[in-house]
């Protein structure tokens, strides 16, 4: 079981390690692709506009990822404020 857990550990590095050298790559292929004149109008400007098109979820803000324990937090939040989300789920015996 410990070759496992250390396998997985070696794929999320190199996943993670991949996902960051593919952002820096987009980063420089955006700057490169933004110095390009179309006409009057920057092609950056007109490439966001057809890639905004094109692929939407890409523009998107990226949820906020929240813990566990934050979740439980508020949870307790509302149930001491008085809140009925904790009356809704109890049931009796």
């Amino acid at each position: 079981m410990n070759l496992v857990t250390q396998q997985n550990a070696a794929m999320v590095e190199q996943s993670t390690a991949a996902g960051h050298s593919l952002s820096e790559e987009t980063s420089k292929l955006s700057h490169l692709m933004g110095q390009f004149r179309v006409g009057r109008v920057a092609a950056g400007a007109t490439l966001r506009a057809e890639l905004a098109k094109a692929a939407p979820h890409a523009f998107r803000t990226p949820a906020k990822a929240t813990s566990p324990a934050a979740t439980a937090q508020a949870k307790l939040a509302v149930a001491a404020a008085g809140g009925c989300a904790a009356a809704d789920t109890w049931q009796e015996f």
